[in-house]
């Protein structure tokens, strides 16, 4: 256990709620099962029957909760949301799914993570910054170098790149194509906060350095790009892929950026491969670090 903020409201405030709302404690435990599937592949069969045991009997109990959601249980209905979305990620990557778009319909994903954001909007957007989670926002809320040089991550010559596809969307003439440039445009900015811009530097929002904040402002109609197969928007969908790449460490993350990748990559024809080309060189320098 370490002494972060983040850990704090893990380890012991979201597992004191769990003994007021016992639906938490079955999603603890159904993460726990699947971290020992992770460690243990040739038990994993089992840990995954467990964990989808204790899966369902939390869903049951959050779908009811959220019949009567208020300021009492909001900070518990909005963890048990957040575990189901760790859930997906923790189980690893599936065949033909991409966590925003998928082979068989919409991606499960994306649906909860607007669950997650419904949530947000009927019990209010500062529920994981009070009560038991108040410690999350202990962080200052501006940052003054990019993620890069607080944690030694390998330069990256991104913006180039980026430019030149941001050229390329305009010149198509796609009557869609504000959709893509608003994806790409919300991407160049945490790409910004992680990478740095022209001269190496960042100074702004330290929320831009969550990765995820450019999935939880994605519009529907990108993701239904996605899901059609729009050539720019998984090349888009791709970038974000190499950022969520700097979060490989976190043990449920591991495989997904390499599964989203390459699933975009055999989708994509030959005349737009070679927009991935860089990424999937900085991707494997990055898998190397």
């Amino acid at each position: 256990m370490t002494g972060s903020p983040q850990n704090n409201v893990i380890q012991v405030q979201v597992s004191l709620l769990g003994f007021t709302y016992p639906f938490l404690l079955d999603f603890i435990h159904g993460f726990s099962a699947l971290h020992l599937a992770h460690l243990q592949p040739e038990k994993q069969r089992h840990y995954h029957a467990v964990a989808d045991r204790f899966h369902s009997i939390g869903l049951r109990a959050l779908a009811n909760a959220l019949h009567d959601i208020d300021t009492n249980n909001c900070h518990a209905i909005y963890a048990g949301s957040v575990f189901v979305c760790f859930n997906i990620f923790a189980r690893g990557p599936l065949p033909g799914e991409y966590l925003l778009f998928s082979e068989t319909g919409p991606a499960i994903w994306f649906q909860l993570l607007k669950g997650v954001k419904s949530i947000l909007g009927r019990a209010g957007s500062n529920i994981p910054y009070t009560g038991p989670f108040q410690h999350l926002s202990a962080g200052p809320p501006e940052a003054y170098q990019p993620v890069s040089v607080a944690r030694g991550l390998p330069p990256l010559d991104w913006i180039d790149h980026f430019q030149r596809l941001r050229d390329h969307v305009i010149c198509a003439g796609d009557t869609d194509a504000m959709f893509d440039i608003e994806a790409l445009d919300s991407l160049w900015v945490c790409y910004e906060a992680t990478w740095g811009g022209v001269d190496g530097t960042y100074q702004g929002e330290a929320k831009n350095q969550l990765a995820f904040i450019w999935t939880y402002h994605l519009k529907d109609e990108f993701v239904l790009r996605l899901q059609s197969s729009k050539p720019i928007s998984l090349i888009i969908f791709a970038y974000f892929a190499h950022l969520l790449g700097t979060l490989e460490h976190i043990w449920f993350i591991s495989r997904w950026p390499q599964h989203i990748i390459c699933g975009i990559y055999s989708r994509l024809n030959d005349s737009h491969r070679p927009w991935l080309q860089w990424i999937l060189k900085a991707t494997n320098q990055q898998d190397e670090n």
